[in-house]
């Protein structure tokens, strides 16, 4: 007596796998598999160390890939190895987006490097040539600055300001 027997049976496996089905009867066994190839976009992450620069300071770029098959980084960098480095200057904060891309998809990560100005500073004095027991008037203005000092044992002034000094001797 033969008895053909089917059927089906709905599977969503999250990674690849193999099913193998095994048929029994009185006189033996067979099997037969399928495998269900479970198609994944790549991975990707990226980080900037550090992470905050001053103005003409250097971060690096780092970052790995899984799965990929090309990787570039934008911000006129362009492709990249599937890992690695990558040392910046940017003049401004700046993104850097990472893409990873194989045939079932892309991705992308993200690191910024934020800049922070360096402090500027100019100081003038009037006049520059005095006699003993005259007085000169110091001005200074500061750009990004949160605090400011002045030598000559005058100490913590104003981030701008002016003052009147009298040395006695040549100061520089």
């Amino acid at each position: 007596c033969s008895s053909d027997l089917s059927g089906s049976a709905s599977v969503s496996p999250s990674v690849t796998t193999t099913y193998t089905v095994t048929a029994t009867n009185a006189y033996g066994s067979t099997t037969d598999s399928v495998t269900i190839m479970v198609e994944e976009p790549p991975v990707v992450s990226m980080s900037a160390s550090p992470a905050e620069i001053a103005t003409g300071s250097q971060a690096t770029l780092s970052w790995t890939s899984s799965g990929a098959d090309s990787v570039s980084i934008n911000q006129g960098i362009g492709a990249v190895a599937l890992e690695g480095t990558r040392a910046v200057t940017p003049a401004i904060t700046t993104t850097y987006t990472v893409t990873a891309i194989n045939t079932y998809g892309t991705v992308t990560d993200s690191a910024t490097v934020t800049v922070h100005p360096v402090p500027t500073v100019n100081l003038t004095a009037s006049p520059t040539a005095i006699n003993i027991g005259q007085s000169s008037t110091l001005t200074w203005t500061s750009t990004n600055a949160t605090s400011a000092s002045i030598d000559s044992g005058i100490g913590t002034v104003a981030v701008s300001g002016s003052m009147s000094v009298a040395p006695t001797v040549t100061t520089t």
